[in-house]
């Protein structure tokens, strides 16, 4: 690409955001640490899905494994959309920015809240799957015949929930 066509894209998208009513600003606050940080969280999905992965087929069993291409079919659709709304709606703030301008603000609000609602017992579902992971690792709460305690596992999942939500509460920089 050309210099004059980056200026004119970067004009183009200069105009988009000022018509969301956003000044363009972008601020290159993030270093070296936490570039590499944001990274590895990003890895670390795949833990979070071998853990759900092997904590399903537990409980499910075989029959399990035909539910991945269901649900994978159904990820790339909603991946397709997001990217397109991404594309069309340069704006932070997920579901609800999209939605607040695509359809009106109550609507952006309840999407907002229904998103958080999804994602709150996804998290501790994946803050499961770790404790059980972090106590057997520590040899905490392990009983004679190898069982867990339910107790044990419970504090740890709130503990570690609790933990992420402060993080997060406290801003990008420590997260």
């Amino acid at each position: 690409m050309s210099l004059s066509r980056a200026s004119e894209a970067e004009h183009d998208d200069d105009r988009d955001l000022r018509s969301f009513g956003y000044e363009p600003q972008l601020s290159r606050s993030r270093g070296l640490y936490s570039s590499l940080s944001i990274s590895i969280s990003c890895m670390c999905i795949t833990a979070g899905i071998f853990t759900v992965y092997a904590y399903s087929l537990g409980i499910v069993g075989p029959a399990f494994i035909w539910t991945w291409p269901i649900v994978a079919i159904g990820q790339i659709v909603v991946a397709l959309v997001l990217a397109d709304l991404a594309g069309r709606i340069p704006l932070s703030g997920y579901a609800f920015q999209w939605t607040s301008r695509l359809v009106n603000s109550h609507y952006g609000w309840f999407t907002g809240w229904a998103g958080l609602m999804a994602f709150t017992p996804g998290f501790t579902g994946l803050n499961l799957g770790l404790a059980l992971i972090l106590l057997n690792r520590l040899g905490i709460g392990i009983g004679a015949n190898g069982s867990i305690d339910v107790g044990a596992i419970a504090v740890t999942t709130i503990l570690l929930t609790i933990s992420q939500l402060l993080i997060n509460l406290a801003g990008v920089r420590i997260a």
